[in-house]
């Protein structure tokens, strides 16, 4: 439409703005390039994050997906990764899209990377994270799985998260069919995706909820900035309040009331937050790397949930990128976004190796 493409015509023009703000500033601890790219490609987030009484979210997500094709699209696009599988689940509509999958009979079983997207709980998908996908695929020669799970506010908590438990004990008893190792699998999520790919590796060593015998064997974990607290009082989501266009801390509270439904999640619910994961469980967690950015309200979530993991004794490192901000991993117009796939991808590789 033409009130679309006045938005992109829009964005473009303040991305070029941004740019030439940066080449006249060079100087400062933020990454200026970052932040005008954030400020312009999403520049409409501040303002027209759907509502509760939003009659038609899909719309909305529509326009979403639009603006990320053309601010977070590739320049150099990773078409030489085979997508060997594209389809649902057998009686169900979530969709499962396997990278590296077309593996022989007589090939060695690979390594699983299983990856939840970000989006507040309320937007994203499969389609708009493929490239980031692809990277990891290429950077890992793993079997990587993106798992589409439901969306608030038409299905609030806890059906996103069933998704993504039903997604993981998918690989775990399909994944052999398509080359991967169901006794290997790692487990990652950016943003709300980590929220969830916490939540989920919980639930699994959980015995009130999923037996010894039962368990998948999830062998590490990569959470990418996730939201994990709900905690607003802490420092990230004070000083950057409103640092970024990509993600106030008013944005986090709206997304969490839409995906709790509007009757706030507990500390109990750890499952919703999983900051708050019982010691007894987060002590037995595999080996995880957490991606931060700085400039971040998410911040203190990842830092100090990493701090409760090592006074646990769980394996636990971070790579801390101190000049960015949310939503820039794997991305290629952000100046860290490939570098932070590569090194997480090497990360991935050196647990693999740890865990032969």
């Amino acid at each position: 439409t033409l009130q679309a493409m006045l938005h992109i015509v829009s964005i473009l023009i303040a991305v070029l703005l941004g740019c030439v703000s940066y080449l006249n500033t060079l100087r400062g601890e933020v990454d200026h390039v970052s932040y005008a790219l954030a400020k312009a490609s999403f520049q409409i987030f501040p303002t027209r994050f759907p509502r509760n009484d939003s009659v038609d979210p899909d719309r909305w997500r529509a326009r979403f997906k639009a603006v990320s094709t053309i601010s977070l699209s590739p320049m150099h696009p990773t078409s030489s990764v085979d997508v060997y599988h594209d389809g649902v689940v057998e009686g169900d509509f979530r969709l499962l899209r396997i990278y590296n999958g077309n593996v022989g009979a007589t090939d060695t079983p690979k390594d699983v990377l299983i990856f939840y997207f970000g989006g507040g709980f309320v937007l994203g998908g499969v389609d708009e994270n493929d490239e980031l996908c692809r990277l990891f695929a290429k950077y890992t020669d793993f079997v990587v799985v993106a798992v589409q799970y439901s969306l608030a506010p038409e299905y609030p908590f806890p059906r996103g998260f069933n998704d993504t438990m039903a997604g993981l004990r998918w690989v775990r008893d399909n994944i052999a069919e398509h080359g991967g190792n169901p006794e290997r699998i790692f487990i990652s999520g950016e943003s709300a995706g980590g929220n969830l790919a916490a939540a989920v590796t919980a639930h699994n060593l959980d015995t009130d909820f999923v037996s010894e015998d039962n368990r998948v064997n999830i062998i590490g974990a990569l959470l990418v900035y996730p939201g994990t607290s709900g905690n607003f009082s802490l420092p990230s989501f004070i000083t950057y309040a409103n640092y970024s266009g990509i993600l106030t801390t008013n944005i986090v509270k709206h997304a969490l009331d839409l995906y709790s439904g509007g009757t706030p999640c507990t500390p109990e619910q750890y499952t919703c937050l999983p900051f708050y994961i019982p010691d007894h469980i987060l002590a037995q967690f595999p080996p995880t790397e957490f991606v931060v950015a700085e400039y971040d309200v998410l911040r203190d979530d990842s830092l100090l949930m990493m701090e409760r993991m090592q006074a646990l004794q769980v394996p636990v490192t971070l790579s801390h990128y101190r000049s960015t901000i949310h939503g820039f991993f794997g991305r290629e117009l952000f100046p860290e976004g490939i570098n932070s796939i590569k090194q997480a991808s090497a990360k991935l590789l050196e647990m693999a190796k740890n865990t032969l």
